[in-house]
């Protein structure tokens, strides 16, 4: 089992970071999305939904694990880990096991969620409305789906295709800018170097 522990008491990732000086990775502006747009994103669902609660909970975690839609997608509730620093244990390709820090906002977030799936007893963390797992399909149609919508505040959202790989390398990159170790982030396999 692989420990992220280095970006552990990260906040809030590049709110005030600097432009890291790495070259390929801020150089590919669509490679990732800025602090602003996924900040937009975030910001869509509509938490007085049951569907808003989870969409904003799968997204704000999606993002600071920057797990791939498949580990989101099978995630189940006993894989958060709440305690003294609370984790995601995931199961990436080839059955890697590896754990993810979260930050404070993803563990309230996710807490309050939890509380909102304890009556009908879902596994899940991220139930269809039906109870089952959600497919890949349904999350990049909730990702795509969320930013059209972010789009009207934030138009550069507006100007490509968002994905959950989009996602994914947004996180390492706000770890990067925020000073967390390159070598630290690929251990994670948050984004391969």
């Amino acid at each position: 089992m692989i420990s992220c522990a280095a970006y552990r008491d990260l906040r809030v990732p590049c709110a005030q970071a600097p432009p890291s000086q790495t070259g390929d990775i801020e150089s590919a502006t669509d490679g990732y999305l800025t602090q602003p747009e996924m900040e937009a994103i975030l910001t869509v669902p509509d938490l007085s939904l049951w569907s808003g609660q989870r969409d904003h909970a799968l997204l704000l975690t999606m993002y600071n694990s920057g797990a791939r839609v498949s580990e989101i997608t099978s995630l189940k509730r006993e894989q958060v880990v709440f305690g003294a620093t609370t984790f995601l244990q995931l199961y990436g390709k080839g059955r890697k096991e590896r754990t993810i820090p979260l930050w404070p906002p993803t563990r309230r977030v996710l807490q309050i969620w939890f509380r909102e799936l304890e009556p009908n007893g879902h596994q899940m963390a991220f139930p269809s409305i039906r109870g089952g797992a959600l497919s890949r399909q349904s999350v990049n149609h909730l990702i795509q789906k969320t930013a059209q919508a972010a789009a009207a505040g934030c138009p550069s959202l507006g100007t490509r295709p968002i994905t959950p790989h989009l996602i994914r390398h947004t996180t390492a990159t706000h770890l990067l800018q925020a000073g967390v170790d390159i070598a630290t982030i690929a251990l994670c396999q948050v984004f391969p170097i």
